[in-house]
């Protein structure tokens, strides 16, 4: 995280977090971002990356974020899932992914 926004002050209708949540493998910190993440948003966050719990490598810790969101963000509802059309391959890690976008809304917003 580059500042936390202890005020919230930092307001818009977009958050945005691209590929960021795999590589937040503390659970405090994921838990801070996440919070300020939907915190910093009247409208809508939108979301790409993986969504599973698997840890992989010291670097990168795969997790089940929809469920975190599920739990922790009443407020908000997943409008829509985009998958990508470059599902990962482990044979071509390069031009694969293993993220696909995640629209949420802020229920009662305009």
């Amino acid at each position: 995280l580059t500042f936390f926004d202890t005020h919230k002050l930092i307001k818009a209708d977009l958050a945005l977090s691209l590929d960021v949540i795999f590589h937040l493998t503390e659970e405090e910190m994921f838990n801070a971002y996440m919070k300020m993440l939907f915190n910093s948003s009247n409208k809508f966050v939108i979301i790409y990356s993986s969504n599973k719990d698997h840890f992989e490598a010291p670097h990168l810790k795969d997790r089940k974020f929809t469920d975190w969101i599920d739990r922790n963000e009443l407020g908000w509802t997943l409008v829509e899932k985009i998958d990508n059309k470059f599902k990962h391959d482990e044979k071509d890690e390069i031009n694969t992914s293993r993220s696909d976008f995640y629209i949420y809304k802020k229920l009662n917003s305009k």
